[in-house]
C-alpha cells in the first residue's frame, strides 16, 4: 500500500436507447436511435465455418471498424430504457479529437449528493454547468466520460440500497450502459475506470466489491467506504482490482478515523491499494484540485489484467455472482463456513463524540466464498458454502492442448481436454463487446451429490 500525507500549504437486460443530445454551446435536439451509428462486433466479423478460430480471435482483437462520431463529439444526454428503472439518463462526453480507429480510455464518473438527484436533472443540465468537482477536469484531460444521473426515489442509487439490503440493480444497469456504449465507441477494454467523490466514491468502492470485471481500477475521493442499507459489502472482494483512495482530515461528513480503520483491514488483505491523506482540508476542498494529477498518473499506469492467476469472491446474492473467469452458480448458507472464510468488520466511529459506537460498521448477511488459483494447467479451488460454480476457460491462461485439472478442496474433480467452442466465444462477445477477452468454453463443477 502506498500512503502519502500532504500538508495544506503544499444484468442481461434487454436495452434500447433513446437520445436527446446537445452541444455545450448549442441547443437541445432529439435524435433517433437510428441516427446514431452503432456496430456489434459479433455481427461484423467473419464468423463462417470456413474461417479458422484463431483467425477469428485475432480479427476481433484487432477490430477497429467503428463509425465516425463527428456529429456526436462534445457533451450529450442519453436515456437508456431499463426494465427496472425506466428511462435512465446519463451524460456522455466525447473529445473533439475522437478517432474511431483508436482505442480510448473511458471513465464512469459517479456524482455525489445522490439524495438530491433526480432523473429530471438531466434536462436542467443542458443549461447549467456541471457541478461535479471532477467532470470538467476529466473532459479537459481528453477522456471519454460517462456520467449517469441518480434517482433514489426510483431506487437508482449507488450510495444506498433501496431494495431491502440486497440485490441493488443499480450496478447491473450501469454495467449495461457500458456494454451498450461499446457498440458505438472504440473502448480500450483495459482502460475503463470508475471514479467518484463523496456519494460517487461510495459507488466506486461498491463497484469494486460487486462488479469489478470490466474495470481496470477504482478511484474514490472522501468515501465512507460503505453503502447505506446494504448488507452485502464484503470488503475482501477488493483484492481483485487496484483501488485508489484519497481522504482529508477535516472531513466533517466522512470522518477520516473510520477510513483509516478500513484501510488497515484492506492493507491486511493485501488489496492493491494506493491511499493518500491531505491535512487541513474539508470534505470538498482544494485537495481535490491538488491531488487530481495523481489520479491521472494512476489511470495512465493502471491496466486491467484480463486473466488474473488468483481470484477471491464472496457473495450472498445472484446479481453479484462472480468476476473474471469465476461464476458462482449456487450456494447453501446452512453449510458451515470454511476456516479461511473470515468475516471482516469493524466498529462504527461517532464523529461527534470522537469515539466508537458499540455496533459494527457493516451490517452483513451470511455469505459464501470461493478462492481460485491457476498453476500450470491446474485450477486449485477452495470453497465455503458454494454448491456449484463455473470456470471460464481461455487459451490465454491455460494450454488447451493438454488436460485441464480442477482440484476442489484438495480433491481432483475434473481432468479432461477442453475444446474451444466458437459459438461459446461469440456468445460471450455478444454480451460484453469486449475485444480483449477470449473465453472459449467453460467447466461447471457441482458439489452437491
Amino acid at each position: 500500500m502506498k500512503i502519502l500525507n500532504q500538508n495544506k500549504y503544499l444484468n442481461n437486460i434487454f436495452i434500447t436507447l433513446l437520445f436527446s443530445c446537445f452541444k455545450l454551446n448549442g441547443m437541445a435536439q432529439t435524435v433517433s436511435i437510428k441516427d446514431l451509428p452503432r456496430v456489434s462486433i459479433d455481427q461484423t466479423v467473419n464468423t463462417s465455418a470456413n474461417s479458422s478460430f484463431e483467425k477469428l480471435i485475432n480479427e476481433i482483437h484487432n477490430f477497429n471498424n467503428y463509425p465516425s462520431l463527428d456529429k456526436f463529439t462534445g457533451e450529450h444526454i442519453f436515456f437508456m430504457q431499463d426494465s427496472v428503472f425506466g428511462n435512465v439518463p446519463f451524460k456522455l462526453y466525447i473529445p473533439e479529437n475522437y478517432d474511431p480507429s483508436q482505442r480510448h480510455t473511458v471513465i464512469l464518473l459517479l456524482h455525489g449528493a445522490v439524495g438530491q438527484s433526480k432523473f429530471s436533472d438531466a434536462e436542467n443540465s443542458k443549461v447549467q454547468p456541471d457541478d461535479d468537482p471532477f467532470y470538467s477536469k476529466l473532459c479537459n484531460s481528453n477522456f471519454i466520460v460517462v456520467k449517469p444521473f441518480a434517482d433514489p426515489g426510483k431506487g437508482f442509487d449507488w450510495a444506498a440500497n433501496s431494495f431491502g439490503g440486497s440485490k441493488n440493480y443499480t450496478f447491473s444497469t450501469l454495467e449495461n450502459i457500458i456494454y451498450e456504449l461499446k457498440k458505438t465507441i472504440n473502448f480500450d477494454d483495459s482502460k475503463v475506470f470508475v471514479f467518484g467523490h463523496s456519494d460517487g466514491s461510495d459507488g466506486a468502492f461498491a463497484f469494486d466489491l460487486y462488479k469489478p470485471t470490466i474495470f481496470a481500477g477504482m478511484i474514490a475521493y472522501n468515501s465512507k467506504l460503505s453503502n447505506i442499507f446494504a448488507h452485502d459489502l464484503y470488503i475482501a472482494n477488493a483484492v481483485n482490482r487496484p483501488l485508489r483512495l484519497v481522504h482529508s482530515d477535516k472531513d466533517d461528513i466522512r470522518p477520516i478515523q473510520q477510513t483509516r480503520d478500513i484501510v488497515k483491514i484492506l492493507d491486511s488483505l493485501h488489496v492493491p491499494l494506493e491511499y493518500k491523506e491531505y491535512f487541513g482540508y474539508t470534505h470538498e476542498d482544494k485537495h481535490l484540485d491538488i491531488d487530481y494529477p495523481n489520479s491521472i498518473k494512476f489511470i495512465t499506469n493502471t491496466f486491467r489484467n484480463p486473466y488474473p492467476k488468483q481470484l477471491y469472491w464472496e457473495t450472498s446474492n445472484s446479481l453479484f455472482e462472480g468476476l473474471s473467469w469465476i461464476e458462482v452458480n449456487s450456494w447453501d448458507l446452512n453449510l458451515p463456513r470454511a476456516a479461511w472464510h473470515k468475516i471482516f468488520n469493524l466498529k462504527a466511529y461517532n464523529k461527534k463524540m470522537q469515539s466508537y459506537f458499540p455496533f459494527d460498521y457493516y451490517k452483513l448477511d451470511e455469505s459464501a466464498a470461493i478462492k481460485a488459483e491457476i498453476h500450470n494447467n491446474t485450477i486449485n479451488i477452495l470453497t465455503s458454502r458454494i454448491t456449484k460454480f463455473t470456470l471460464l476457460i481461455s487459451p490465454k491462461m491455460l494450454d488447451l492442448n493438454k488436460q485441464i485439472s480442477v482440484v476442489v478442496n484438495n480433491k481432483e474433480l475434473f481432468k479432461k481436454l477442453v475444446k474451444p467452442d466458437k459459438n461459446f466465444y461469440l456468445g460471450q462477445l455478444k454480451k460484453s463487446q469486449d475485444k480483449s477477452i477470449v473465453w472459449v468454453n467453460s467447466i461447471t463443477i457441482n458439489l452437491v451429490n
